[in-house]
């Protein structure tokens, strides 16, 4: 949002070194399905995506794919809060037969902009 507002310098809490794990919401269905089908019991799985990036690198990302390249302003007086999120999928992997999310992050970053454009001109 801050990147298609047109911030400038667009500011980032903490040092932008913290990692994250982004899953497509067509990947969690295509995951969901999967587990009801081949392991329905009452036993909890992590629906995630095992690849991690960094908050930085995501940020060059969307600046890339939206064409909009703001300077950026890592804040480290701010809280950046735990240094990494991912979830472990190989109980995932192992109940399916080896599924895993195939949505390119490139993808769903590119769909979240086209949705945000398309909906500053409603």
């Amino acid at each position: 949002k801050k990147v298609m507002d047109g911030n400038n310098p667009i500011i980032v809490w903490g040092s932008g070194n913290q990692s994250r794990s982004f899953l497509h919401v067509r990947d969690f269905a295509a995951g969901v399905l999967l587990v009801t089908e081949k392991y329905a019991q009452a036993d909890p799985i992590n629906i995630g995506h095992g690849k991690e990036i960094k908050m930085k690198e995501l940020l060059k990302m969307i600046q890339n794919l939206a064409g909009i390249h703001n300077e950026v302003f890592f804040d480290l007086s701010k809280p950046e809060g735990y240094p990494r999120r991912a979830a472990d999928i190989s109980k995932l992997k192992r109940v399916t037969g080896g599924f895993v999310p195939s949505t390119p992050l490139e993808y769903g970053i590119s769909e979240m902009i086209e949705e945000y454009r398309l909906s500053l001109k409603v």
